[in-house]
């Protein structure tokens, strides 16, 4: 048995033992008896039913809603704003052959692109086996 299982083993007792002794010390008889308690008249007035206690008045609602109705817009907000901020850029059009300057460009800007990504791979490999 590993030391960490033997640990956990342990807390769990001893936490276990701590939450039965108080419950079993109440339920012993053991204990001094004490008397009941000698009953009391209650001498006091009857409470005052005219102020009842509503709680927050109209205008102590209408704060807290507004106070709510700004946190949620704020939250809205900067999120809104943060989306906007890292979204991708327009995506870019396809140039077309008369546009781009010919089919004569478009091919050498594809073998161009082409060879970057011949480069890149190579150079991943060449990382991939010096690691």
């Amino acid at each position: 048995m590993s030391l960490r299982r033997l640990a956990l083993i342990l807390c769990a007792a001893v936490l276990v033992a701590g939450a039965i002794a108080p419950a079993a010390g109440a339920q012993s008889g053991s204990g001094p008896l004490l008397s009941p308690p000698a009953e009391t008249v209650d001498t006091s007035p009857p409470p005052d039913e005219s102020h009842k206690g509503d709680g927050l008045s109209a205008f102590q609602q209408l704060l807290i809603l507004l106070g709510a109705a700004a946190l949620i817009g704020g939250i809205g907000f900067a999120i809104w704003r943060d989306a906007r901020k890292n979204a991708p850029a327009e995506t870019k059009r396809q140039l077309s052959d008369e546009e781009a300057g010919g089919p004569a460009k478009t091919r050498q800007r594809t073998r161009e692109r082409d060879k970057r990504r011949a480069k890149a791979k190579q150079a991943r490999k060449q990382r991939k086996r010096n690691r």
